[in-house]
């Protein structure tokens, strides 16, 4: 990567934060509900990227904050199904998410997609982690070459499946405007269409 921030870092800096959001969502639904306290959940820095960026290793910055927002995100999620059921709820939180960032009604399967890959955190943009395997006006299918989750669940003692069923929450709520369905195909297998 470039020593200069470019479109590209603030795209993936945009995701970061958009991660952190959904983190915050459900990390209040927790306080709310005495799930968690305080002490479970820290704030992630959210001034601009060009305030907090460490210009000498942009790279390793923003690696690191990937890091930092899948770790916390994973751990969270982790710590709240350990002792209770609440899936169904935390589902709900993520689908409410998606709702406060609608796709256009008038999107197409190709606009939904770009969304999607502009919103969701998959590693660094050389990872190569979405490769889309069909696109019409209205269908796209896309699979995930690469597992770039499931380590951060891992470390927690947690399911990555969970990252996975939010993720889809998330997104459904944001395509709930349009008259697009998101579904998985099969396992790490996508699609988006009418």
């Amino acid at each position: 990567m470039s020593a200069f921030l470019g479109p590209i870092h603030y795209w993936l800096y945009n995701k970061i934060l958009l991660q952190e959001e959904l983190t915050r969502d459900i990390a209040e639904f927790a306080l709310q509900n005495n799930l968690i306290n305080e002490n479970n959940y820290s704030y992630a820095d959210a001034r601009p990227l060009e305030e907090i960026i460490d210009t000498q290793n942009i790279h390793g910055w923003l690696q690191e904050r990937i890091h930092s927002a899948e770790g916390r995100y994973a751990e969270l999620i982790t710590l709240l199904l350990k002792d209770i059921d609440c899936l169904a709820q935390l589902k709900q939180t993520a689908f409410n998410f998606g709702k406060n960032h609608p796709i256009s009604e008038n999107a197409n399967s190709a606009d939904a997609y770009k969304i999607y890959n502009d919103s969701f955190v998959n590693g660094m943009p050389c990872d190569g982690v979405n490769k889309v395997t069909e696109q019409e006006n209205d269908c796209v299918l896309w699979e995930e070459t690469l597992d770039v989750h499931s380590s951060y669940w891992e470390s927690v003692g947690g399911n990555a499946e969970n990252y996975y069923i939010l993720r889809a929450e998330a997104f459904k709520g944001m395509l709930d405007k349009t008259d697009l369905a998101f579904s998985e195909l099969s396992p790490k297998h996508y699609g988006i269409g009418r």
